[in-house]
């Protein structure tokens, strides 16, 4: 399992709707897909040969002997993939690792530590788009979608931290303030 990438499956819930997939109608399309990635392969081959990805933090050892290839080729390809397959790669090396390396709970109050640097209190949208910013963080990209102010709340609350009002200049949006982090663990002292 250490040397391999685990995808975990699950089923299909009663509200998501697939094409279904018939190989006389879609494997044309994939044929053709199958030859356009092998050409590029084939154009890229010598640079992926000598290739030395930045591995994100937390990927090292067997996890960073399986993602470098893939990250490679993100590299290769451009635009978002980078990133993309970076914050991929955290977060399926945290969900292998499971108990036993750092969990996305813990990633996110390390991160939360960033995010706060001096502030003492800061409103919840604030969080978000700091936390969707970090380049190798998974905030951006968790399970499809950007990390929201549900998501946000529902993790905290497993540290027993709850978003209320806080006073920002004049406004009072809902947001979090330092001290209600800090008693969580030393993740967060300063």
């Amino acid at each position: 399992m250490s040397r391999s990438l685990v995808v975990r499956m699950r089923r299909r819930a009663p509200y998501e709707t697939v094409e279904a997939f018939r190989h006389r109608i879609h494997g044309p399309e994939g044929a053709e897909l199958r030859e356009q990635l092998a050409e590029w392969t084939a154009s890229i081959a010598e640079r992926l040969e000598v290739a030395w990805p930045k591995m994100p933090h937390g990927v090292q050892d067997r996890a960073a002997d399986v993602w470098e290839p893939l990250l490679a080729l993100a590299d290769e390809a451009g635009g978002d993939w980078p990133k993309r397959a970076r914050v991929a790669a955290v977060a399926f090396v945290a969900d292998a690792q499971g108990g036993g390396g750092e969990t996305l709970g813990v990633r996110l109050l390390r991160d939360l530590r960033t995010v706060f640097g001096a502030e003492d209190k800061l409103a919840t949208e604030t969080i978000l788009s700091s936390l969707h910013a970090m380049y190798e963080a998974p905030w951006g990209e968790l399970h499809g979608k950007p990390l929201d102010a549900r998501g946000l709340a529902r993790r905290l609350s497993k540290y027993e931290v709850k978003p209320s009002s806080v006073r920002i200049g004049d406004r009072t949006p809902k947001g979090y303030e330092l001290s209600q982090l800090v008693d969580v663990g030393p993740v967060l002292t300063r």
